[in-house]
């Protein structure tokens, strides 16, 4: 029931046109606009008024559905752990399309797709599906991390950060140890001194047991 001025372009021109209502309108509505075109000096065409028709459709944004623990839990040195994630996508459209993507990295350790691609294909309203994505803890380490998640769709869709927190339990590491020389040499009735160097990545007192 409004009019206004959209904009100015040369003779000839072509002009693209952006709509947008200016209000929430629901799902279905319809309704249609007259387009004119009017010179600098007021004056209108008397033809080729472009009657321009829109309708409503609903994009809701995909949603996490997946129901993780607050934490994660693995031992340290673990090779990995997966974590089945479940999205929603709100489009009724067969054809759309969902993608997990990562938003934030871990602080150690690295993601990677466990599915064979960050690509699945979308489901009817209400459906759900489900993407699988890799943890692979940093070697010896022991700690809290955590990464964040989005679900997006192929329609400009994106839903709220999920954030998944795996929590690496330590367990104890054998210390190594090294000689300076694998053979120690000596007469008899003599004495010989070498070093011994022990190691233990938790950080633990050693003690060196020399057994005869």
């Amino acid at each position: 029931g409004q009019s206004s001025t959209i904009g100015d372009f040369a003779d000839g021109e072509s002009f693209d046109l952006c709509w947008s209502p200016g209000v929430t309108l629901p799902s279905g509505s319809s309704g249609s606009g007259i387009v004119h075109v009017t010179d600098a000096e007021g004056l209108t065409a008397v033809s080729g008024d472009e009657t321009v028709t829109f309708s409503v459709v609903a994009n809701v944004v995909p949603e996490h559905v997946s129901p993780l623990p607050e934490c994660i839990q693995i031992n340290e040195d673990e090779p990995f752990v997966d974590i089945v994630l479940v999205g929603q996508d709100g489009n009724a459209a067969d054809t759309s399309t969902l993608q997990v993507k990562l938003v934030s990295a871990p602080q150690r350790g690295v993601t990677q797709p466990a599915s064979p691609s960050n690509f699945v294909l979308g489901t009817p309203e209400g459906e759900t599906t489900t993407y699988t994505v890799r943890y692979i803890p940093e070697t010896n380490f022991a700690g809290d991390v955590s990464f964040d998640v989005v679900w997006k769709d192929n329609v400009g869709g994106q839903s709220s950060p999920q954030t998944i927190n795996i929590c690496i339990a330590p367990v104890n590491d054998a210390p190594s140890c090294s000689s300076l020389g694998s053979t120690v040499a000596l007469s008899v009735d003599s004495s010989v001194t070498f070093t011994v160097v022990g190691d233990d990545v938790d950080g633990d007192s050693l003690t060196v047991v020399i057994n005869a």
